[in-house]
């Protein structure tokens, strides 16, 4: 094996001489507000004198040093012959750095062994995560350096902070495709790495320095979470559009397909609203399936069999597994049973070109058919005056953004698709406004009653997984009440809009409340996303696509330690944050614009007044506060 980058990052060091403290100094300005390192050496150069000054090589060796400590190399095949050598970050090494580096991160990691002992036999929850992400201008994509991200955390320490999510892996897209058995195959080894390497978190453990005594932590896996294209990479399964439109109920077929109008029940169609007809699978039935589509492989592989059966099979079965994939992988399979640990994304399911945008669409259609209002009279309604505390902050800008969607250029867009067309983030601030539009403003006798009603369900629905997630209701109950609700929601919508809108993500919305009621949890990709904004600060000055994951990943493992070394208190608890002053008539009492709670950060632009303080609305959330 070729010297390894810490090895040079060490020989290099040793030949400038630097000082420990300054090592550590500029270590810590790498990635300051994104900032990349070639930038960080043109700063440094200017301002400093013909002594102190650092060469560029030095630069980009110290941003590897962090990312040498923890690498590890997966050899992955290539389906055109050779080998690519992917650099990742062993998970049970990151933790293990941070809680060294940080004495933050020590003490959240003892507050949760206290609250949560850990053991062999009574491990920790892992969670799993993986979304793809694009760098570069939204409008003008660079999809040659697209990428699959892959960040992992305990349940044990959510809420606490995004800090305590880590980022053990980037795979370029174009790379994925050549690699044999493509994501499949990299996340089972990914996975064999954390879970049973030398350093597993089921084998060894976690070594950390806790205190002054040394603990180990395990954990097994409760959670692998993505959205739907995410997991069909995953799990070679055929995805949304085939015959078996959903992963985890084996008799759940695709809409007017004659298997679901046999009398005798057997299998549904995803129209379906009675959640007691579906299916989920046995872990012996689901490994039995794998095995039959691994064989299948394997005969038309020798010959025995045809493409076009093996084509067939595959249909009927739902999956391509293949011997080297995820699902196929003897090891994997001893330490846990998939179904019981895959998860659609209930934001994706709910606010990605889904449920919430394809009711809020149906809701205009209708009110503008019997005249009652349109798509214009809401841009007016989100146009009124509205006061924002902190106006000089992107609040206001971001609210231009949410009017702009009924903006009329936006119509045909919307008409095209026959839904809401806007982000996830938008979508989720947007349903709160635009049924406080139509509970103010569109009488109950209305013509359109059923289409309100309609609406109405689907905002209940994003509540009660909102107050799940927050742990305002307790998760199971939520589940159970939210079954109810979907069950209701899609009766209604089938009579009045027929089945013609019906997609598959309206039936993951019962296997995402399904889950809630067996999990007691609720993980979401809006975390994802905004890791990503970590990942994105990197990716985007990186250019050469050679080296181009294990360059990011030696940024975003150094741009996150600096993260926790520099920042002001993080962690669980009430902290201000920044300046801070006593209030003139009462100097015991100490305020601030900002303020972080139980990992969440308010600040005084948080708020937004409509007219003469009308409501006040939480900005994100689905509740009117006053």
């Amino acid at each position: 094996m070729s010297t390894s980058s810490g090895q040079l990052c060490k020989k290099t060091l040793m030949t400038e001489k630097l000082h420990p403290r300054v090592t550590e100094k500029w270590q810590q300005l790498l990635h300051t507000k994104g900032c990349s390192v070639k930038a960080l050496h043109e700063i440094a150069s200017k301002l400093a004198s013909e002594d102190d000054q650092l060469s560029y090589t030095t630069l980009l060796e110290l941003n590897q040093e962090r990312f040498s400590e923890v690498k590890r190399v997966i050899v992955l095949p290539l389906a055109a012959g050779g080998e690519h050598r992917w650099e990742v970050a062993d998970p049970s090494l990151l933790v293990a750095m941070i809680v060294r580096i940080s004495s933050e991160m020590e003490e959240v990691f003892a507050q949760s062994l206290r609250a949560h002992p850990c053991s062999a036999e009574a491990p920790w929850s892992l969670v799993v995560t993986w979304d793809e992400f694009t760098p570069g201008n939204p409008l003008q994509p660079q999809n040659d350096r697209k990428a699959m991200v892959t960040n992992f955390s305990f349940l044990e320490l959510l809420g606490n902070s995004d800090n305590t999510w880590w980022t053990m892996a980037v795979a370029r897209a174009n790379k994925i495709k050549e690699v044999k058995d493509g994501w499949s195959r990299m996340l089972r080894d990914l996975l064999r790495l954390t879970l049973g390497g030398p350093s597993g978190m089921q084998t060894a453990g976690i070594p950390l320095k806790l205190k002054g005594e040394f603990v180990s932590i395990h954990a097994r896996v409760v959670c692998l979470l993505s959205d739907g294209d995410g997991l069909r990479q995953a799990m070679q399964w055929n995805g949304a559009a085939s015959l078996k439109p959903c992963f985890r109920h084996w008799n759940l077929v695709k809409k007017n397909h004659s298997l679901s109008e046999n009398t005798d029940d057997k299998y549904v169609a995803v129209d379906c609203w009675c959640s007691s007809k579906f299916q989920v699978w046995s872990e012996s039935e689901w490994r039995t399936t794998i095995d039959v589509c691994v064989e299948a492989q394997r005969q038309w592989a020798s010959g025995d069999m045809t493409r076009s059966r093996l084509k067939e099979t595959q249909k009927a079965l739902g999956f391509k597994a293949s011997e080297d994939g995820l699902l196929a992988d003897p090891e994997l399979r001893l330490r846990m049973n998939f179904i019981d640990v895959l998860r659609y994304d209930w934001a994706h399911t709910f606010l990605a070109d889904s449920i919430v945008g394809r009711e809020m669409w149906g809701l205009i259609e209708a009110a503008e058919r019997h005249f009652i209002f349109s798509q214009h009279h809401i841009y007016d309604f989100l146009s009124e005056p509205r006061e924002f505390v902190n106006s000089k902050t992107a609040k206001d800008t971001k609210w231009s953004t949410v009017k702009n969607i009924f903006h009329d250029v936006r119509r045909n867009i919307h008409e095209d698709h026959r839904t809401i067309k806007a982000n996830m983030g938008d979508l989720l601030g947007l349903y709160a406004l635009l049924r406080h539009f139509v509970e103010s403003r569109v009488p109950d006798t209305s013509s359109i009653v059923e289409e309100v009603h309609l609406f109405q369900l689907t905002c209940k629905a994003v509540d009660l997984v909102l107050a799940a997630k927050k742990r305002r209701v307790d998760v199971r109950e939520a589940g159970t009440q939210l079954l109810l609700v979907l069950e209701e929601h899609l009766k209604l919508h089938v009579k009045v809009h027929g089945n013609g809108r019906v997609v598959p993500k309206f039936h993951w919305a019962f296997d995402i409340a399904e889950c809630m009621v067996a999990d007691g949890f609720v993980v979401d990709a809006f975390t994802l996303e905004r890791l990503h904004l970590r990942v994105k600060a990197i990716a985007n000055h990186c250019k050469n696509l050679n080296k181009y994951e294990a360059a990011v990943m030696a940024g975003v493992t150094s741009s996150h330690m600096n993260n926790l070394v520099n920042t002001d208190s993080w962690s669980s608890g009430c902290n201000l944050v920044g300046k801070v002053a006593s209030v003139p008539w009462s100097p015991n009492i100490i305020v601030a614009d900002k303020a972080r709670y139980f990992g969440e950060m308010f600040t005084v632009g948080s708020f937004v007044f409509r007219g003469c303080i009308e409501r006040v609305w939480w900005v994100g959330l689905a509740e009117p506060v006053l």
